[in-house]
C-alpha cells in the first residue's frame, strides 16, 4: 500500500477517572445545603394579616325609632307645609324687612355616631325654641328634615296657629280686625308723623316723666303678651291726653307694625280734638291775610 494512502486518526480523548466521594464529605455538603435553606427561608418576609373591621352596629331602639317616626310623617311634604304656612304669614324684622329664608332656619345637627346619621333643626319666628334635633336621626338628610317641619307644624297646630289639617286657623273676628288695622296703617310712617308733630310742638313742662331717651311728651312702651306664638302689642301716651293709644287688644306679629298702629291710634285723636290738621300735618296753616277792598 501506498504511503500515501495511509490516513492517520487522532487517538480518542483519555477518560476521566470518576473518583467516589467519601460518605464524610457528602454528609458534610448536605448539612452545608440545608443550612442555607433554612436561612434563606427565615429571612423572607411573613405576610402578615390585618385585623378585621368591626361590623358597624346602630342601637335596635333607635331603628325602631326612626321606622315610628317614618309612619307618623307618611307620605306627607311637611317642608312644603310649613313654607306654604311661612309664605301665606310672613315674618318681619323690626326693620320691616323679610328676615333670611323668609324666617324658616334649617340646621344640620352633628350626631356621633359609628355609622352615617342625619339630624336637623328648625327654628322659625313664632317659637323661641327649635324642632327636631339629635334625638331623633335618620339615614338620609331629606328624612331629618321632613321630620324637624312636621315638629315645627304640631307646634303651630297645638298652639291654634294652624288647625290639625295642616290651615291657619284663628278667630273670625280678630282676623277681620287684623286686616282692617293693616288697611288703615297702609304704607303710611305714622311713627314719623307723630315725632314730626311733637317736634313742632314741643312740650316745656311734661306732667309725666319721660323714660331716658325718650322724647318728652311722647312715650312708647312695650306690652308683655301672655301668649304662646310671638306677637307684640304697643301703646303710647301723649301730653294732650290722659289715655293711652295702642295696646293689647290688637298684637301684631312684628314690633313695627305694633308701632305704627299706636302712633296712629294718637293721631286720630289728635285729629279729633282739633291739635293736628285732618291730612295729619305738624302744624296747621296759616290762614291767608283779609283781603282790602279799594
Amino acid at each position: 500500500m501506498d504511503r500515501k494512502d495511509v490516513v492517520l486518526e487522532a487517538p480518542p480523548p483519555p477518560q476521566k477517572r470518576m473518583e467516589l466521594q467519601s460518605i464524610e464529605n457528602f454528609e458534610a455538603e448536605m448539612a452545608i445545603f440545608d443550612a442555607a435553606k433554612v436561612m434563606t427561608a427565615t429571612t423572607q418576609p411573613i405576610p402578615q394579616h390585618l385585623p378585621k373591621k368591626p361590623k358597624r352596629t346602630i342601637d335596635a331602639g333607635a331603628l325602631e325609632a326612626e321606622r315610628k317616626a317614618r309612619e307618623e310623617m307618611g307620605n306627607e311634604n311637611w317642608i312644603g307645609k310649613l313654607l306654604e304656612y311661612r309664605q301665606a304669614h310672613p315674618a318681619r324684622l323690626i326693620s320691616g324687612a323679610l328676615p333670611r329664608n323668609q324666617g324658616i332656619e334649617y340646621k344640620e345637627v352633628p350626631i356621633n355616631s359609628s355609622i352615617i346619621r342625619f339630624a336637623f333643626a328648625v327654628e322659625f319666628a313664632e317659637s323661641p325654641q327649635q324642632f327636631g334635633g339629635a334625638n331623633l336621626s335618620f339615614s338620609n338628610k331629606k328624612d331629618a328634615k321632613q321630620w324637624a317641619a312636621k315638629k315645627a307644624l304640631d307646634w303651630l297646630i297645638g298652639n291654634n296657629c294652624m288647625a290639625s289639617t295642616g290651615k291657619r286657623t284663628i278667630d273670625a273676628e280678630a282676623l277681620e280686625a287684623k286686616k282692617a288695622a293693616r288697611e288703615e296703617i297702609g304704607n303710611n310712617n305714622w311713627v314719623g308723623k307723630l315725632l314730626e308733630y311733637r317736634n313742632a310742638h314741643p312740650v316745656t313742662a311734661p306732667s309725666r316723666v319721660a323714660p331716658s331717651g325718650a322724647r318728652p311728651g311722647l312715650d312708647y312702651k312695650e306690652e308683655n303678651l301672655n301668649s304662646g306664638i310671638i306677637r307684640f302689642a304697643y301703646t303710647i301716651e301723649i301730653e294732650e291726653s290722659t289715655q293711652t293709644f295702642g295696646g293689647a287688644d290688637l298684637p301684631f306679629s312684628n314690633k313695627q307694625d305694633a308701632k305704627q298702629y299706636a302712633a296712629k291710634k294718637a293721631i286720630d285723636w289728635l285729629i279729633a280734638n282739633n291739635h293736628m290738621p285732618s291730612d295729619g300735618s305738624a302744624r296747621f296753616s296759616k290762614p291767608p291775610p283779609p283781603m282790602h277792598l279799594p
